[in-house]
């Protein structure tokens, strides 16, 4: 099980007898279990980091394609009809639309 803050803070280490100072074995099997922890912490965290690069992309692509799908919808409906159109049916089209293009970005 990973450390946690609080078993690093509370570490006691045994001292020695006839000696002044710490079990160095003890001390170097805490290290060694620290290090581990903090390399894998590391790990995920780079791990995080790419994934977020990946979303703010697929995010950037998908406002590039809402855009363009206002716009689509903009041209489509003809000028005099535009004040007569139902917004609740022009953003259930738009809800469509981009759940499909959602779908799209999830299959690539």
């Amino acid at each position: 099980m990973p450390l946690t803050p609080a078993d690093i803070r509370a570490a006691k280490f045994s001292s020695r007898r006839f000696r002044l100072g710490y079990d160095v074995d003890e001390v170097d099997r805490f290290l060694d279990q620290v290090e581990g922890d903090i390399a894998q912490l590391t790990s995920e965290l780079r791990l995080a980091r790419d994934a977020e690069g990946v979303l703010e992309s697929q995010l950037e692509q998908l406002a590039i394609r809402v855009e363009f799908l206002e716009k689509a919808l903009r041209d489509t409906t003809p000028l005099g009809d535009r004040t007569s159109v139902d917004s609740g049916l022009v953003k259930e089209k738009l809800r469509a639309m981009l759940l499909e293009q959602l779908a799209l970005l999830d299959r690539s």
